[in-house]
């Protein structure tokens, strides 16, 4: 069960850090309120992020919501 979770943890992850790549670069070419926005979304991805690293139980309600 817990390489199973390792799994789950680190394919998660690694959508969410390829998701924030993308935006990061789309911000690179963003003006006005659209970057505002662009970096609201890039701090949420990366405290996911974050979230996911801190290990399953800290990270099961993300992981949740990501599944919807």
């Amino acid at each position: 069960e817990f390489d199973a979770q390792g799994l789950i943890l680190k394919i998660c992850r690694a959508f969410l850090e390829r998701e924030r790549g993308a935006k990061q670069k789309e911000l690179g070419n963003a003006q006005g309120l659209v970057t505002a926005q662009l970096g609201r979304e890039i701090a949420q991805l990366t405290m996911d992020i974050k979230m996911l690293q801190q290990g399953w139980e800290k990270a099961e309600l993300l992981l949740r919501t990501l599944a919807e």
